[in-house]
C-alpha cells in the first residue's frame, strides 16, 4: 500500500513540475534527420520535445510523455514543439537550406479535437512556414481507433497542402481499409523491425509493407537505423529514406545546421 501511496505522490510531483516546466519555458526542441537512401541531401527533419529539468537534467519524451498525458498536458506541449518547429524551419527556409520538410507528432486525441485544423494552420500563419513543409505524425492507432471527425481534420489538412504520415506502421493491427481511406503520403516502418532483421519474420514484414506502400504510391520511412548493415538490407528492400542513430542523432538546432550543411550537395 505504501509502494502505491510513493508512486501516487511522485506521479502528482511529475505533473505538477511538468506545468512550471510550461510556465517557465524549460522545454526545448532537437531535431533528428532523415537521409535519402540513393543520393545525397536531407530527406527531412523529425522535431523531438526535450525537458531542460532544473535538477535532473536533460529529460527524454519517455521520461515524461505518458504523465504529461494523462494530466491533460500533452496537448501544450505538442503545440510548443510545432510552433517551435515551424518557425525554426521558416529560418533555415529564409537562409536558403534544404532541408526537406519539418515533421512534429500529433497526439491521437489532438487530432480528433474539433480545433485541430485551426490550431495547426494558425501555427502556418504564425510562423509563415509554407504548408507544404510541414509533416504531421500520427500513430497507426489513432486511424483505427479516432472517429471520423479525425479523418475529416487529416482530409483538410492534407488539401492545404501539409504532409501527413503513419508512424511506428506495424505495431498496431489497423484494417487496411481504414488506412486507404485516410488521408496519408508517409509511412513509417516501426524500428521493432528493424532491429530484429536477424528474424526472417520481421523482414517479410518490412518486405510486405514496401510493397503495399509502393501500390499505392506512398513514400517510406525507415526509422531506428543503428547498423549500417541494417541501412545496406534495408536499401535493398526497397526503402527510400532513412533515420536513425547510425545516420544522426536527434541535436539542438545549431548543430542541425551544420549536419545540413554538410550533407547538401552542391549541385
Amino acid at each position: 500500500m505504501q509502494t502505491m501511496h510513493d508512486a501516487v505522490k511522485l506521479r502528482r510531483q511529475r505533473e505538477t513540475e511538468l506545468k512550471r516546466a510550461l510556465d517557465e519555458k524549460q522545454f526545448i526542441v532537437y531535431y533528428q534527420p532523415r537521409h535519402f537512401c540513393d543520393r545525397e541531401g536531407i530527406y527531412g527533419v523529425e522535431a523531438l520535445a526535450r525537458w531542460l529539468h532544473p535538477e535532473e537534467g536533460l529529460l527524454l519524451p519517455n521520461q515524461f510523455l505518458e504523465i504529461a498525458s494523462r494530466s491533460g498536458l500533452l496537448p501544450a506541449i505538442d503545440e510548443f514543439v510545432m510552433m517551435t518547429a515551424c518557425m525554426q524551419a521558416k529560418e533555415w527556409l529564409d537562409q536558403g537550406l534544404k532541408f526537406g520538410r519539418i515533421a512534429v507528432n500529433v497526439s491521437p486525441t489532438e487530432i480528433a479535437h474539433p480545433n485541430f485544423v485551426s490550431r495547426v494552420l494558425g501555427v502556418l500563419s504564425s510562423s509563415g512556414l509554407p504548408p507544404i513543409c510541414l509533416e504531421l505524425e500520427i500513430t497507426e492507432r489513432a486511424i483505427l481507433t479516432n472517429s471520423d471527425v479525425a479523418i475529416a481534420n487529416l482530409l483538410e489538412l492534407r488539401k492545404e497542402g501539409i504532409i501527413i504520415a503513419i508512424d511506428d506502421f506495424g505495431t498496431d493491427y489497423s484494417s487496411l481499409k481504414r488506412l486507404i481511406d485516410c488521408p496519408i503520403d508517409v509511412i513509417k516502418i516501426d524500428q521493432y523491425f528493424v532491429s530484429n532483421m536477424e528474424d526472417g519474420k520481421s523482414v517479410a514484414v518490412i518486405k510486405a509493407i514496401v510493397a503495399m506502400a509502393k501500390s499505392i504510391e506512398l513514400e517510406i520511412v525507415a526509422e531506428g537505423i543503428e547498423l549500417p548493415k541494417q541501412m545496406m538490407d534495408l536499401r535493398g528492400m526497397g526503402c527510400e529514406v532513412m533515420q536513425g542513430f547510425y545516420l544522426a542523432k536527434p541535436m539542438p538546432p545549431e548543430e542541425l545546421l551544420e549536419h545540413i550543411r554538410l550533407n547538401t550537395p552542391e549541385n
